[in-house]
């Protein structure tokens, strides 16, 4: 019955929540963060080890990892983030810091693990590997044109949000987004009449 395997699996989960070895900790702290775009990645690593003894093969181990990415990219808007309003020009200036990486989960899988037995595999070979995945990863999104499209999309929310506010102050007002580093846009979004 679907409520006794609910129960026997929530029974499982606090039996586990009340073992000895249970550790916890919890940091919770307050974000200003505005992320416009995710890349979802998915890569693998096969590695082979070998044990030799006097230059024969003795012991074989072979182990691969296919690895999830979710990145999300976007701009720390505690770090940087401000409104000027021109009335002379009426331009109003949205200036956002350079976006980067806000987030950026890895979810490994083990999809062969085929311990040789004359070979340890610890806890640091997996951490290493999957640390491997990780930067190749970031690697990955540090070439690509994600930041870009990130920057685009920011252009396209906040026109999106702000764009009837700035219309409201009277005829001819136009909204520009700008970055930290003086990239903007190359002219100013005009608002409709």
């Amino acid at each position: 019955f679907p409520v006794t395997i609910k129960l026997q699996d929530r029974a499982a989960i606090q039996d586990f929540g009340r073992a000895e070895g249970l550790f916890q900790e919890r940091v919770e702290k307050v974000i200003a963060e505005l992320a416009t775009y995710e890349i979802r990645d998915k890569k693998g690593l096969s590695k082979q080890m070998k044990t030799k003894v006097l230059g024969l093969s003795v012991s074989s181990t072979e182990v691969e990892i296919i690895a999830i990415s979710i990145a999300k990219i976007g701009f720390r808007l505690d770090a940087y983030s401000k409104v000027q309003l021109d009335p002379r020009t009426k331009v109003v200036t949205i200036t956002l810091p350079e976006p980067r990486i806000l987030s950026h989960e890895v979810y490994p899988r083990f999809e062969k693990l085929d311990i040789g037995w004359m070979r340890e595999v610890n806890s640091a070979d997996f951490n290493r590997a999957i640390n491997l995945l990780r930067e190749e990863f970031r690697r990955d999104i540090a070439v690509s044109d994600a930041y870009d499209k990130s920057k685009d999309q920011a252009r396209e929310l906040l026109e999106t949000m702000f764009g009837p506010l700035v219309q409201s102050f009277g005829k001819g007002f136009q909204l520009r987004v700008a970055f930290q580093s003086g990239e903007g846009s190359e002219t100013p979004t005009p608002t409709p009449d």
